[in-house]
Parts: structure tokens; sequence; C-alpha cells
């Protein structure tokens, strides 16, 4: 849940919605929430939270 947090609050934070955000990564809002809670951690969430992750501009290693 903490990474999805990061990730929105840096979305927010350059003035995008989550949705927006998702959008532009064009990739489904729910899906990537549940890639980013650890709802789903497959082969393609991994993938899909590292993505997510770098577009937000963060690094995984400095949100633990």
């Amino acid at each position: 849940m903490e990474l999805y947090r990061a990730v929105r609050a840096a979305v927010v934070m350059r003035g995008q919605s989550f949705v927006q955000f998702c959008t532009e990564q064009a990739v489904d809002r729910s899906w990537a929430q549940q890639a980013l809670t650890g709802g789903r951690d497959g082969k393609k969430a991994k993938a899909l939270r590292e993505q997510l992750v770098q577009a937000a501009g963060l690094h995984t290693d400095s949100i633990g």
C-alpha cells in the first residue's frame, strides 16, 4: 500500500489525478492499483509496477 500511496502522491504533486496518469500510461486504473498494492504479483504486474514507479519519477529503493 505504501508504494501505491507514494506513486499517487507523486502524480498529484505534478497536478494530475491518478486516473489521468493511468490513461497517460495506457493502463487501466484498477489494474495499476492492484499492481502497486500487491493485489497482483505476477510477472506482468511486477513489470507494470516498475513502469509506473519510473513514470512517476520515483525509485523503488527509496520507497522501501
